[in-house]
């Protein structure tokens, strides 16, 4: 899988306002916790946040890798301050490094791992969004949400329209079912490991959201 990850330098860059998308957008910074202030999840994509490091200190070194393919995705080194991200949205069992380096007075470099971590959803909060305003998609779709949560273990919470929430809540005792609004209201892409958008992406030309074009393969 070729990987076109984006690197902000949060230093130069700041976020101009948007409209209101037709999905709950992920939290401004990764929510998840890691050594030396890093942040980390997987919520629209694979995102790293490195924090400001004074010259004293060295660079970040990061790499990105799929773990079911041994592929390092991204890699990049000469990093005082950044949030990496990947482009791709859809569902990748993402591994992540991070080191700091340290360049003396002769040159040479010397590195120290300070973070890893592999994707591991068990236990973990995931939110699984579906677009509104459709019924067979929807349909089709959940079974294969809640087969995510009994695979991987983790604590699934959908978001939908709230007219067919009541079709699936007793067949699914163990998905949390959730409205677009909720998901705003409660903050719960604040608390999220990971989040996937479920729908029909008919501009995604560069595959970002989905594995392949939806209109060569089924929907279900």
């Amino acid at each position: 899988m070729t990987e076109q990850t984006t690197v902000t330098n949060t230093q130069a860059n700041q976020s101009k306002p948007a409209q209101t998308p037709p999905y709950p957008t992920a939290a401004a910074l990764p929510t998840q916790q890691a050594p030396k202030n890093i942040r980390f999840d997987f919520n629209e994509g694979c995102r790293v946040h490195l924090p400001l490091l004074e010259e004293t200190e060295g660079t970040w070194r990061i790499e990105l890798t799929d773990l079911d393919t041994g592929n390092i995705l991204f890699a990049q080194a000469g990093l005082s301050q950044a949030l990496v991200r990947s482009s791709k949205r859809w569902y990748v069992r993402f591994g992540i490094t991070v080191w700091q380096d340290h360049t003396a007075e002769d040159g040479k470099v010397t590195s120290t791992q300070v973070f890893s971590h592999a994707y591991d959803s068990k236990d973990k909060q995931v939110l699984i969004i579906f677009p509104v305003g459709t019924l067979g998609d929807t349909l089709a779709w959940v079974p294969y949400a809640t087969r995510f949560a009994e695979v991987r273990q983790a604590r699934v919470t959908c978001a939908m329209s709230e007219l067919l929430i009541p079709l699936f809540q007793n067949a699914y005792p163990h998905i949390n079912f959730v409205t677009h609004d909720d998901v705003r209201t409660n903050k719960l892409t604040e608390q999220a490991y990971a989040t996937y958008y479920l729908g029909l992406f008919f501009d995604d030309a560069a595959c970002d959201w989905q594995p392949s074009d939806f209109r060569l393969v089924g929907i279900a």
